[in-house]
């Protein structure tokens, strides 16, 4: 469906909806708050794929050649290393197409303080648009409800 995205969450929604991403060098927790809701539903986890080279080559022969992907355009020249980079292309693109299907309205980001400015360089123009709120702090560890009593909205 038009209408939707792939993990089926439809935008046909009358509320104001917020999504919550709370993000750390291992995965990236989306979470979406809709308007009067006391609780986040967790909407999805991302991860970096795991790019781990195979021992061995189709024919049993010796280790195969293994090169890193490239890291998306925009790419840091001191920035994050190949797993962050994925995290962050992999939120990026999910975050895109919520929009583009109007999905919320507003968003907060919550990462830790060294990967908070990464995170918020490598979204769209489209996407920091809708930023709320920045918050310096790993919460991606703990429980949806924890997250949501820290928020103010």
């Amino acid at each position: 469906m038009a209408d939707m995205l792939d993990d089926g969450y439809s935008f046909r929604s009358p509320r104001t909806t917020i999504w919550v991403v709370a993000a750390d060098t291992e995965r990236v927790r989306i979470f979406r708050l809709d308007e009067g809701a006391d609780a986040l539903v967790e909407l999805k986890v991302i991860r970096p794929a795991d790019d781990t080279p195979p021992a061995m080559d189709s024919a049993g022969g010796g280790a195969v050649p293994f090169q890193r992907p490239v890291q998306p355009p925009g790419s840091w020249s001191n920035g994050p290393g190949d797993e962050t980079a994925a995290l962050i292309h992999g939120l990026n693109g999910y975050l895109l197409e919520a929009c583009r299907c109007g999905l919320y309205e507003g968003l907060i980001l919550l990462a830790p303080p060294h990967l908070l400015p990464l995170l918020v360089a490598g979204l769209s123009p489209h996407i920091r648009r809708s930023l709320m709120a920045e918050m310096e702090s790993d919460h991606t560890p703990r429980s949806a409800a924890a997250i949501r009593s820290m928020l103010s909205v």
